[in-house]
């Protein structure tokens, strides 16, 4: 019935499998399907090269020699720079590891979770909250 509206075929109550409403739709969601799974292969391959690629200029260049060695580096900016990243690192790894796959927490829900929904009295929604806006 939204269909003129979203441009999104559905199946209504009434449609038998193999009719063709059926089959629009189910063609439409498959198409949807193997695009979003091909953006995300993609996505995958973009970040392996951005890897390499930075791997490439680490070895390529005297970058981490000049960084340790150097007398010009002002090494007060460089460890708060250090501490900063280690932070970060520690606080992603907090919300993708300890939460998610130990506690089995989907903190997506909760982070969006509103004062009615269930998900709102988590014990874990402060800690997530903190933890996202300082990442």
């Amino acid at each position: 019935e939204s269909e003129h509206i979203t441009g999104v075929p559905g199946v209504k109550p009434g449609d038998v499998e193999g009719s063709a409403e059926w089959n629009r739709a189910e063609s439409y969601w498959k198409e949807r399907y193997v695009r979003s799974r091909k953006q995300v292969i993609k996505n995958k391959v973009e970040a392996v090269c951005w890897l390499v690629a930075g791997l490439a200029v680490l070895n390529g260049t005297d970058f981490v020699r000049v960084i340790i060695t150097d007398e010009r580096v002002n090494r007060f900016f460089l460890n708060i720079g250090l501490i900063a990243t280690l932070t970060i690192l520690v606080v992603i790894l907090y919300l993708i590891f300890w939460l998610a796959i130990v506690h089995h927490v989907d903190w997506e829900r909760v982070y969006k979770a509103s004062g009615k929904d269930v998900l709102a009295s988590s014990p874990h929604k402060p800690v997530v909250r903190v933890a996202i806006g300082t990442a």
